[in-house]
């Protein structure tokens, strides 16, 4: 079934003109909660497709549109209409770089990524751009129950 619809969004990407035809589309494991996949020409990866709720895959474009400015974020491509993926252009690089220097990266980020935040969603809500909280409190209690039900699916309750 997955082939089916990394077929159709293949297709449909070609289309509309925001890839090259004859792409392969290679899926991609790892830590996140999305299904995401890499498009590649001549063992090339190019763009990358992720797929997750539309809450989560709006708030991504939001961010993605807003820092479209930063290299550190890669250029958003393409949002699916429905919402149910986005299409942005492949980096190349680790995110395990052991070798990086805590202090400059900590200082490039501050200066580059926090000192020009934009506020994303109402000043009076809380949390998540997707899932925001009228108090701090209660996004902070949304957060720990959320990680008391993950918590509970891997260790007996006498471990947590």
């Amino acid at each position: 079934m997955q082939h089916s619809i990394t077929e159709d969004i293949l297709k449909d990407l070609e289309n509309k003109g925001i890839i090259e035809p004859f792409g392969y589309y290679k899926s991609l494991n790892g830590g996140s909660s999305s299904t995401v996949g890499v498009i590649t020409y001549d063992d090339t990866p190019l763009y990358v497709v992720k797929m997750n709720k539309p809450n989560v895959l709006q708030a991504e474009s939001l961010f993605l549109n807003r820092y479209r400015d930063q290299h550190l974020f890669p250029q958003l491509m393409y949002m699916d209409p429905n919402d149910n993926y986005i299409v942005y252009k492949y980096m190349t690089g680790s995110t395990n770089n052991r070798k990086s220097n805590k202090r400059t990266v900590l200082t490039f980020l501050s200066s580059h990524i926090i000192n020009s935040y934009h506020p994303m969603c109402d000043e009076n809500k809380w949390g998540w751009v997707d899932a925001p909280e009228s108090t701090w409190g209660l996004f902070l209690h949304t957060r720990i129950t959320e990680a008391y039900e993950t918590i509970q699916s891997h260790l007996n309750t006498e471990d947590h």
